[in-house]
């Protein structure tokens, strides 16, 4: 496809920076970017700490342990389609008070080990990683929406944020977990009610209907 910025930009190494510290001084696109961003922390530590759960500790085979693994690729999608169905429909507010009710709902759902087995994973799991595909879009655009100009550093800021909170969940469930279903479960417990209570909160802050900014 043929390149659609016609005029290639000038910006020096030292403007970009300053851009990126224009940024950082906004509270408000810093605020939500971090608030939006903890959501990662059950999916992320899911992704570090799956096989080590299915293969090492349930003792499924690799093969079997792809199938449960890709479920989660599939309820992202999922999510995300899901989600250009019903903004039009539902509104980006309910479409995140959705999202962040499933992860919440599913963390306590990973902590009571119902039903036994990997399906205690794999079930609760499956529900996060929807709720993840679902919520990601609108609360991209929330976030976004709370700069006026610098929208590519914005976003780039925005992604480098949601990787380095990956990557913390990722480690996190590293350390030597005698159960790691449970603390993924409680990441999912956390991170899920946090953001509920404070989208809660914001949204009743903002007044602003069916789709604050």
């Amino acid at each position: 496809m043929p390149e659609t910025l016609k005029t290639p930009s000038a910006t020096s190494a030292r403007e970009t920076v300053a851009v990126y510290f224009e940024l950082l001084a906004n509270r408000r696109y810093l605020g939500f970017a971090l608030m939006m961003s903890i959501i990662v922390l059950p999916h992320f530590s899911f992704i570090g700490g799956s096989a080590d759960i299915y293969i090492t500790r349930l003792g499924l085979s690799e093969q079997v342990f792809g199938y449960f693994f890709a479920l989660n690729a599939m309820a992202i999608m999922a999510g995300s389609f899901a989600c250009t169905r019903l903004l039009g429909l539902l509104g980006s507010q309910k479409l995140l008070t959705l999202g962040f009710v499933g992860i919440l709902a599913s963390g306590v759902a990973m902590l009571t080990r119902w039903p036994p087995g990997p399906w205690g994973l794999s079930l609760p799991m499956v529900v996060i990683s929807f709720s993840f595909g679902l919520s990601r879009p609108p609360s991209n655009n929330l976030v976004l929406e709370q700069v006026d100009r610098h929208a590519g550093a914005a976003s780039s800021l925005l992604i480098f944020i949601y990787f380095m909170l990956g990557a913390f969940a990722m480690w996190f469930i590293a350390l030597g977990w005698t159960d790691k279903i449970r603390t993924i479960g409680l990441l999912g417990t956390i991170s899920g009610g946090a953001m509920l209570t404070l989208w809660l909160l914001f949204a009743k802050r903002a007044g602003t209907g069916a789709n604050p900014r």
